[in-house]
């Protein structure tokens, strides 16, 4: 039996809440940016701040493979926020010029923090709309975007919190709508610059194999084994090679790897 679908186009009604959604999303996230923005100069936490101006310098003037040995304060980041200050200051030099005070520095140290702020805004809207009405998303948006504290880590301190948040919260979003491997790809960025997000996610990760589960059929029902079969390949393996694989590919141009290998300083187990 041929299934019939719905073709019919979406009510102008309905076409207008959808953009007065949106609107209102984007006036709360260009609100939230420039509160954000206004609160730039105001600060910032000057021993972090020095340390990542000098660790950004040092990025761009030597080979990522011997940034760990030859950093200069010591630094146990993982190569996740040091991809984002070598960008920084490329960008920076290029616009800038070659010599940089702290003074100057510091909004492009600021840059990627509010930026992120305003990912991590959206993707708690499209999380909220998963499961609630487009108000209560939206209040939970604004709620995020004008909380003072996260306000004060990115804008006035410049700190790095809401850069490694930002992957995680989109790689829940992904596994949310069902999207297993770019959640495990985006759940890897966000291990590699901060760690401590992978713990939610992981909780997020084995509820949603757990729900995912109990709808397959019985094993011993007809083809169970086949719709078992296709469920671990598609929900289970190829996520975790997704993951596994984003965390080599992003960890060993700073020369650290999962496991022991030829020129690696380091690994996350050592």
């Amino acid at each position: 039996m041929r299934e019939v679908t719905d073709s019919s186009p979406i009510p102008k009604k309905r076409l207008g809440i959808i953009r007065d959604e949106h609107l209102t999303l984007a006036s709360l996230l260009l609100a939230g940016l420039a509160v954000r923005l206004w609160l730039v100069p105001k600060g910032a936490y000057l021993p972090d701040a020095v340390q990542f101006k000098i660790w950004g310098e040092q990025l761009a003037s030597t080979s990522l493979a011997s940034f760990y040995r030859m950093a200069d304060p010591p630094t146990d980041y993982l190569p996740g926020y040091l991809y984002l200050l070598a960008a920084t200051e490329h960008l920076r030099a290029q616009i800038d010029g070659p010599i940089s005070m702290l003074g100057a520095y510091i909004p492009w140290l600021k840059a990627a923090p509010i930026v992120a702020d305003m990912v991590v805004g959206a993707g708690v809207y499209l999380l909220g709309r998963r499961f609630a009405s487009s108000r209560r998303s939206l209040v939970a948006t604004a709620l995020v975007i004008f909380n003072p504290g996260v306000i004060f880590v990115s804008a006035v301190w410049g700190q790095v919190d809401s850069v490694g948040f930002a992957p995680a919260m989109l790689s829940l979003v992904a596994l949310v709508n069902g999207n297993p491997i770019p959640a495990a790809i985006l759940g890897g960025v966000a291990f590699v610059v901060k760690p401590q997000y992978s713990l939610f996610l992981a909780v997020a990760g084995i509820s949603y194999l757990r729900a995912e589960s109990l709808r397959l059929p019985p094993l011993n029902t007809l083809d169970a084994k086949g719709v078992w079969g296709r469920w671990v390949l598609w929900r289970l393996a190829l996520p975790i090679v997704a993951l596994v694989a984003t965390l080599q590919l992003l960890l060993l141009p700073l020369s650290v790897s999962l496991w022991p290998g030829p020129n690696v300083a380091w690994t996350l187990r050592s």
